[in-house]
């Protein structure tokens, strides 16, 4: 059922509704990210399906003049950090919302049923339905007039940018007269630059009321309000008593300006209305300088106990890596092992009182340079000890690769500009001695080439048009420790012959 007003709303609002003969609840939920779309794509062909001869909209269904479309997201959503509501989602794409004075909805699910498509809907009698969105605010000019007697529960944002929800009220006592009404949230302001989470809970309140009603959370947290009630019916709690009758959801209309991204509707919704398990995050005492731990926007100290649910890793020092989180009855779905230095994800404990550890190490794998050819990558584990060595942090690494790659691959302190040359070649019986010194210039520091980062190579050819080709012999091998290394090569491998560090 359409949201119809007496005058253009220039604010967003969020409407959710039902229709009057709405079809059996079925196990469709809403799961829209609108990446599926591309930029600039205009909502009235966004999930359009083929039935018959007809390209149908059949799940976003806009009005003429509704000039609603995907855009591209960007940065946008960076001042964001709690539970978003489709964790994996990437946020490349939202939907900007121009509905110009028109209703975009949103159905829950349609079936073609022979020539017929049928509107579907789903049932909050035994479960809680949970509408849940990213959403940018934009404050209304004046209050919507909602007309539609099929509007449930609306949410927007008055003039002075006041989170607001349109629903019923008792006018006396409970079973008496009731009327609908706008309860002004006043204890926040909205800001219409940021994002935030709006999650609708449909359910039936029980107890005392009797009634269904829903609950509102804004980023995770529920509101309340003089006019919504408690579990034991008195004034002053978080059920907002639904403005229609019926206990199915089929539809969410959007009428106004604003912005969207992962749309959801479910039978729940992360780190929202659940009950808490608490769990105990730990780490080696030895750590405490190596990372930092936050859930949704929270630090959190070794020994720290949190709620079940969302845990952002991240490192704060340089050069370590996330090994594991594991725990007796735990559960991480986030990245571990070589090179996680920033990870997160969900920790899952079967019940409260556990405890999950965070295993840090130094870095393992390939670590890349930024560099090209043979110094695209190096290991990381000699370049995060050669790092931490000279007090470097990564990021000054990560600015001065080039500069520092010979330093590093010699493993001596960085601006020593160490080189390396042939310093004699002696011929005898096949085998072509090569002598290789290594020079630190005025610098007091050393090369010891058997413990190198790098590893020194030998390149020959006959002829210098061609390429030189590494050199590769059983009798190659570094027979000093010092800045001196000498090298036997097989005198076939060619008449020019150079040495280098890679």
């Amino acid at each position: 059922m359409n949201l119809t007003s007496k005058r253009i709303i220039r604010g967003l609002a969020v409407c959710v509704g039902a229709c009057a003969l709405s079809a059996t609840a079925t196990t469709n939920w809403v799961s829209d990210s609108f990446e599926e779309g591309v930029a600039d794509q205009g909502i009235n062909t966004y999930k359009a399906e083929e039935y018959g001869q007809n390209d149908t909209n059949y799940l976003w269904v806009s009005q003429e003049g509704d000039a609603s479309k995907l855009v591209a997201t960007g940065t946008d959503q960076d001042g964001y950090t709690l539970i978003r509501p489709i964790a994996t989602a990437t946020t490349n794409l939202h939907l900007q919302l121009e509905t110009e004075g028109t209703t975009l909805i949103r159905y829950v699910d349609k079936i073609l049923d022979g020539d017929n498509i049928v509107t579907q809907s789903v049932g909050f009698t035994e479960g809680e339905v949970y509408i849940d969105t990213m959403i940018k605010f934009t404050p209304s000019e004046d209050d919507p007039e909602i007309d539609d007697e099929a509007v449930k529960v609306a949410v927007f944002v008055n003039v002075n940018s006041n989170l607001v929800v349109y629903h019923k009220v008792y006018t006396n006592a409970l079973w008496t007269m009731a009327a609908n009404t706008n309860s002004v949230i006043t204890d926040q302001q909205i800001d219409p630059d940021a994002w935030y989470r709006l999650t609708i809970k449909m359910g039936y309140a029980g107890g005392e009321i009797g009634e269904n009603a829903c609950k509102v959370f804004l980023n995770q947290s529920v509101l309340s309000h003089d006019n919504a009630y408690d579990d034991d019916a008195e004034n002053g709690g978080s059920w907002f008593l639904l403005a229609a009758s019926g206990d199915n959801v089929t539809q969410v209309s959007f009428q106004g300006t604003g912005a969207i991204d992962e749309f959801v509707v479910a039978d729940e919704a992360a780190g929202v209305g659940a009950t808490a398990i608490m769990l105990t995050l730990t780490w080696a005492e030895g750590d405490d300088a190596k990372i930092s731990v936050v859930q949704g926007a929270t630090p959190v100290t070794r020994g720290g106990e949190v709620t079940n649910g969302v845990i952002d890793i991240s490192i704060t020092a340089d050069w370590y890596q996330v090994n594991s989180v594991t725990g007796t009855g735990i559960t991480y779905d986030g990245n571990t092992g070589s090179l996680a230095q920033d990870s997160s994800g969900t920790i899952t404990a079967d019940e409260g009182g556990r405890t999950a550890t965070i295993a840090i190490g130094q870095l393992t794998g390939d670590a890349p340079t930024g560099l090209p050819g043979d110094y695209a990558t190096v290991n990381a584990a000699d370049l995060a000890a050669w790092s931490i060595a000279n007090g470097l942090t990564q990021e000054n690494v990560e600015n001065n690769a080039e500069a520092y790659l010979d330093d590093f691959l010699l493993d001596v302190a960085p601006g020593t500009d160490a080189t390396i040359s042939i310093s004699s070649i002696v011929v005898a019986d096949g085998i072509a001695t090569i002598t290789v010194t290594a020079d630190c210039g005025e610098s007091e520091e050393e090369v010891a080439f058997a413990t190198i980062n790098g590893t020194l190579v030998v390149l020959a050819t006959d002829d210098l048009t061609e390429a030189f080709t590494e050199v590769a012999s059983e009798d190659f091998e570094i027979t000093d420790e010092s800045a001196t290394a000498t090298i036997e090569v097989d005198v076939t491998a060619g008449q020019f012959i150079k040495a280098k560090v890679k």
